[in-house]
């Protein structure tokens, strides 16, 4: 019996019918599972789609036992003759659909198994930019209760309104950001898979994060209606925790942002150890005219990219977001941030003193707007670094991290004020990086606290990472240009301060360019970098002419009575020509803090009790150096200059012979500042020199030729 129904089953094609079935589902699931995020569909049409097809099963089985298929069209099994039977025929058929099938899901496979991830991808952009993510760089370790907001995606016709879903991703982080127990990773990192078809996974483990929310946005045609897809995925599963899809008028844009805020919050209760009877309340930002909205949010567009130019962008739309919104408390913080960053030791080139100005003048204004905004906390505590306040910036950096724990940017920033705890400035930037950990800022000074301490390797991981995932490369070229000169290779981290100078010429990248250049004889290159910059001067110390420095510096400063460069500026012309009272007198007005040169001319006006004191703390700090295992060609530097002010000429030389052996050629200094006079009265100081001479010649050579090589 059992025997007969298995092979009235085989006659009838029902096993054949079964097979074909199975297979053409198998492949429509997989196509729809593709379609539905690149058509914005909602993420329920995958399950419909999977219901029905588990549905029809047994329908189809009963279809293929009753039913059989004649030339004369579909008839009953039992309408048919045995002798008019053509089962045999049908079934050949059927076997060409089911190979045919199959072939299609082979081809899939190997697709999916060879040109893909092993995981589901998902689609961020249209474009699906071919670059790989993989990299061998250090990864953070996930926490549970971790997300991360890519940006979302611009699914409107019109590329303008890129800024517009940037804005909403962003918007909607910074609201996730204040939720207590909640890790979010901050915006430049997350943002950093912009463009690119990614692995959710990978990108996961990348940020050192559990979750990740994706989504979509559409504007109408008509600009008054907006569709925002979110959905939020486990890594490690590929679950998805949740999802949902709104169309709305986009006067309630804000209203979009707190749901989505609070689905997420709902969806990781169990994580963040939030109760099932409690509610978290996730308000985003005042509600205002949507208009300066708009006009801020393309303000913080423009700013992410640190340039002139696009500070100067921002500036507009920020005043923009401001004349249509004065109570716009948010903007007034964007106005100070881009105006603090266009100073000339940032990114502009507006006077130090006028840039700090206009950047309190809106910050004061925005605290008044909103006593408890971080943002504008850690904004303030940028204007004090401007002034050479650490105390007063990093008082104001606590605070903004008492309201936001999850800002990167503000840890990073931090850190740079605990100049006498190196411990914990290197926490600070290590939880940085972990919040961001392909921010260029925040890889750059992390990068730095490695490279202190001789953590070459580690360092060179992270820089290879801010390569990989940055197209900005003007931070990355100057911080590879240290690496490089770790490593002794002279003229090819010259070249990578080349590069960082021509494409952003700030205070800084035109110093480290032309004391390289100083190094390797190239004199005009040094004038050519420094002139018009705040620090032109610099230029007579680089290539040794300290007569011009003191003469020019006497005419030009200081610019106003609190005009702290200028006055330290006159500290060292004063200091060179050794009239120590004077350098004394203005370097407690300028930015000196204990600096070496002050303590050297306490020591020559024969002020034993602030010398003593100055060089008990100089040598503490050095200590503290020591003890967190710095190695680095600038502290080697350190402690010989600590030796020099000890009379102990032995060590000082000691110190100085040990970074020539490293490949580093001599500064100018050394051949002509009255300070170094011991050094060239050294029995060995022609040895050294001849050492010297032996790298400028090896590395200028390699130096040339990558420039000429350069397009």
């Amino acid at each position: 019996m059992a025997l007969s129904l298995f092979e009235e089953l085989k006659r009838r094609n029902v096993f054949k019918v079964a097979t074909a079935y199975l297979v053409l589902a198998w492949v429509v699931v997989q196509v729809t599972s593709e379609a539905v995020p690149a058509f914005n569909m909602p993420e329920w049409v995958n399950t419909v789609v999977f219901f029905l097809g588990a549905i029809g099963f047994p329908f189809v089985l009963l279809f293929a036992w009753a039913f059989e298929l004649t030339p004369e069209g579909l008839k009953r099994e039992s309408e048919v003759p045995a002798e008019q039977s053509i089962t045999d025929t049908t079934g050949q058929k059927l076997n060409y659909v089911i190979i045919g099938l199959l072939s299609v899901a082979l081809t899939y496979f190997v697709y999916e198994s060879r040109f893909q991830n092993t995981e589901s991808d998902v689609v961020v952009d249209s474009q699906q930019k071919e670059e790989k993510l993989a990299t061998e760089s250090e990864q953070v370790q996930a926490i549970g209760a971790s997300i991360a907001v890519l940006p979302f995606v611009n699914m409107s016709s019109d590329p303008e309104q890129e800024y517009f879903s940037d804005g909403i991703s962003e918007e909607i982080l910074n609201v996730l950001a204040q939720i207590p127990n909640l890790q979010v990773t901050s915006r430049s990192s997350a943002f950093a898979f912009k463009d690119m078809k990614i692995n959710i996974s990978e990108v996961a483990k990348k940020l050192g994060v559990e979750n990740v929310l994706e989504g979509s946005v559409r504007t109408s045609k008509s600009g008054d209606r907006v569709r925002v897809t979110a959905q939020l995925i486990e890594a490690k599963t590929d679950k998805h925790l949740w999802s949902e899809t709104y169309d709305r008028d986009l006067d309630d844009i804000f209203a979009i942002q707190d749901e989505i805020s609070q689905a997420i919050v709902n969806s990781l209760k169990e994580k963040l150890n939030i109760q099932a009877n409690e509610q978290v309340t996730v308000a985003s930002a005042q509600k205002v005219n949507l208009e300066a909205h708009q006009a801020y949010l393309k303000g913080r567009f423009y700013i992410k990219n640190r340039n002139q130019k696009d500070l100067e962008l921002a500036l507009v739309q920020f005043d923009k977001a401001i004349a249509l919104e004065p109570g716009y408390a948010q903007a007034w913080v964007g106005k100070a941030w881009a105006n603090i960053f266009l100073s000339e030791l940032g990114y502009g080139d507006t006077p130090t003193l006028l840039a700090v100005e206009r950047a309190q003048s809106a910050i004061d204004r925005a605290f008044k707007l909103d006593p408890d905004n971080a943002e504008a906390y850690g904004v303030q505590g940028l204007i004090y670094r401007q002034l050479q306040d650490n105390d007063q910036a990093a008082e104001n950096y606590e605070k903004a991290l008492e309201l936001n724990p999850n800002n990167a940017l503000v840890h990073s920033w931090y850190a740079n004020t605990q100049v006498n705890d190196y411990a914990k400035q290197f926490e600070l930037y290590k939880r940085s990086y972990q919040l961001d950990p392909i921010n260029i800022l925040v890889g750059t000074n992390y990068a730095r606290a490695l490279l202190q301490r001789g953590q070459i390797d580690n360092a060179a991981k992270v820089i290879q990472q801010l390569y990989e995932l940055n197209d900005t490369k003007e931070r990355v070229d100057s911080l590879n240009g240290l690496l490089l000169q770790e490593k002794g290779e002279f003229g090819k981290a010259t070249y990578y301060y080349y590069l960082a100078y021509q494409q952003n010429k700030t205070t800084t990248n035109r110093f480290d360019y032309a004391d390289k250049m100083a190094r390797l004889g190239f004199n005009d290159e040094v004038a050519e970098a420094l002139n018009g910059s705040e620090f032109y001067l610099g230029q007579h110390l680089l290539i040794g002419n300290p007569e011009l420095f003191i003469s020019e510096a006497r005419e030009r400063f200081p610019r106003s009575a609190n005009d702290k460069l200028g006055f330290e500026i006159l500290g060292m012309a004063a200091f060179l020509n050794q009239d120590f009272k004077l350098a004394i007198e203005n370097f407690n007005k300028g930015i000196c803090q204990n600096c070496p040169d002050l303590l050297m001319s306490y020591k020559k006006a024969v002020l034993d009790n602030e010398f003593e004191d100055g060089l008990q703390a100089l040598e503490a700090n050095l200590n503290k150096q020591i003890a967190e295992g710095f190695a680095s060609i600038e502290h080697k530097a350190s402690l010989g200059y600590l030796a020099l002010l000890k009379d102990d000429i032995e060590t000082a030389f000691t110190h100085l012979d040990s970074i020539v052996n490293r490949g580093i050629p001599l500064s100018r200094y050394y051949y002509w500042h009255w300070e170094a006079e011991p050094f060239r009265q050294h029995p060995k100081w022609p040895e050294l020199v001849k050492k010297s001479d032996k790298i400028v010649a090896r590395e200028k050579p390699v130096y040339l030729s990558l420039v000429a090589e350069t397009p």
